[in-house]
């Protein structure tokens, strides 16, 4: 059959400088722009260093906010009905991996397209960069930026899914393990459980607890030290994290790794 497969839209604005550990912020609607969709963006950065293979395979960046759609040819003039929405999150434990990892494009042409199912694959922000918190609700680093850019991203599809053939009214969230743990916490959420109707979730969930812990309150604290921000404010620490290189994360997270 034939599919047709758009490659890295952006569905927020990019999480880069002063946009470091915060919310994500919706992407500003420019309909004069034309977003060529033919390749396969940067993954997000990664919790710590990988083997050099793997970066050979997949360069890495913070400008990561995209996703992938597949779904059935349309014919120009044609009218169809609206397709339901299948959204793959995936798995890594929120610290490694990307939607690069929905890449047999065969299998999902053969198992959803061919059965009318239109398929997006989101990619959101990881590890330190998603998931650091102080651990303090009412705070300004409170963490699940990665859950905001899954939430952010649902809004995207809500609002234009329809020019794709979609159908806002039926969308069905699908995860495994770390990414069936985002499925039911977006479930449950006010901000996100009206943004999806039925989810599919296998092995993870967010009432174990390894997935709901203070661990990463004291690794995020572990990381902040070994770069150097020890702030009284919250602020002042988010100053401190935003002026860091990349790389410098890197070698703080090789120290809490090795330990």
């Amino acid at each position: 059959m034939n599919v047709d497969i758009f490659f890295g839209i952006p569905y927020a604005q990019p999480p880069v400088g002063n946009l470091r550990f915060e919310k994500t912020v919706p992407l500003i609607q420019n309909e004069t722009q034309t977003i060529y969709a033919l390749e396969q963006p940067k993954v997000c950065v990664q919790h710590h260093r990988l083997d050099n293979w793997t970066w050979d395979w997949y360069q890495y960046s913070e400008d990561c906010l995209y996703l992938n759609l597949f779904s059935p040819h349309k014919i120009e003039g044609q009218v169809e009905n609206l397709l339901p929405i299948l959204v793959l999150i995936y798995t890594g434990g929120f610290e490694t991996q990307s939607m690069r990892r929905y890449k047999d494009f065969e299998d999902i042409g053969r198992k959803y397209l061919s059965k009318g199912i239109l398929v997006i694959a989101v990619q959101f922000r990881i590890g330190f960069l998603g998931f650091s918190s102080i651990g303090n609700p009412h705070q300004q680093l409170d963490g699940n930026f990665g859950y905001w850019d899954i939430a952010e991203a649902l809004n995207w599809i809500k609002l234009n899914v329809k020019s794709f053939g979609g159908d806002p009214g039926r969308i069905t969230l699908f995860g495994y393990s770390a990414g069936s743990t985002a499925v039911t916490t977006l479930g449950i959420s006010p901000h996100t459980r009206d943004l999806f109707q039925q989810s599919i979730q296998m092995s993870g969930s967010i009432f174990t607890s390894r997935a709901a812990n203070d661990r990463v309150i004291s690794v995020s604290n572990h990381l902040f030290t070994e770069l150097g921000c020890i702030s009284s404010t919250t602020e002042q620490l988010k100053e401190c994290l935003k002026t860091k290189d990349i790389e410098e994360y890197f070698d703080a997270m090789d120290i809490i790794v090795g330990n």
